[in-house]
């Protein structure tokens, strides 16, 4: 059977194309300057006249928002599209013991509640200089996710092109001793 021959460096780009996207996600969340925050709406629920403000602060590759009065709030990283995201739900975080009411912490959460909140700033040693309240996403946005490790793979595919031209294969020194053949008389 024949193999295409695009096929190897195509799954190469495309592997390469998806860390890029995670690495850029986690360094968005991670060191991304402080940005904006703000207000941005405020509505009243007609159910039980609660007022409820939707909160938002961004930088540059990172987004959190959250509801005040709700139990969860969503961080997202990724450029040029949001890739990865966080969710915490504070009703996962308490655990009715023999003593009363326990506040979890950590690891002392579910598994799948350590996963959707992925791996906060706390848990980094202090010389990798993280911004404060942020977390490293550890859960896909479909969409985000596949757009932007297709956008990194293009620039992946390009780059070993522009490699190929600007470096061209050198060939080494021939092997052995030349033979040159002369005119038999």
């Amino acid at each position: 059977m024949r193999s295409i021959p695009i096929l190897g460096p195509l799954i190469f780009a495309i592997l390469m194309g998806a860390t890029a996207t995670i690495l850029v996600a986690w360094a968005a969340a991670l060191w991304s300057p402080a940005g904006s925050a703000g207000l941005l709406m405020r509505a009243i629920f007609p159910e039980d006249g609660k007022v409820c403000s939707f909160w938002q602060m961004s930088a540059f590759g990172w987004r959190y928002s959250f509801v005040s009065g709700s139990y969860v709030a969503f961080y997202e990283a990724g450029w040029p599209f949001y890739a990865m995201f966080s969710r915490i739900d504070e009703r996962n975080s308490f655990k009715v013991g023999p003593k009363g009411m326990i506040v979890l912490r950590r690891w002392q959460l579910p598994f799948g509640e350590i996963i959707h909140r992925g791996v906060g700033d706390q848990d980094f040693p202090a010389w990798w200089h993280v911004q404060p309240n942020r977390r490293v996403s550890l859960i896909p946005r479909t969409i985000g996710f596949a757009a932007d490790t297709i956008f990194y793979a293009i620039i992946c595919w390009l780059m070993a092109r522009l490699f190929r031209v600007v470096w061209p294969k050198r060939r080494g020194p021939s092997r052995g001793f030349p033979v040159i053949m002369k005119d038999a008389v």
